[in-house]
């Protein structure tokens, strides 16, 4: 998911034109739960939180689909 999420965040910057550092993609695949809502802030303002919270949503379903399987299953 974090190397999704940096190359994302390199094809998206080419389209916003902000790029704070040379290997702004590497630093966000290392430190993405922190650096990526603050790329979103920095080029969407406070549109950016809701894609925070769909970028969080898309790292969140997994986990959660995986509980909700292990709970219908371990109520059989």
């Amino acid at each position: 998911m974090a190397l999704l999420f940096g190359w994302w965040v390199e094809a998206d910057s080419r389209q916003t034109r902000y790029w704070p550092c040379y290997d702004f993609g590497t630093f966000v695949f290392f430190g993405w739960p922190v650096v990526l809502p603050y790329y979103l802030f920095r080029t969407r303002g406070l549109r950016g939180f809701y894609l925070t919270m769909a970028f969080f949503g898309l790292w969140c379903a997994p986990a959660l689909a995986a509980i909700l399987v292990y709970l219908v299953v371990d109520l059989r």
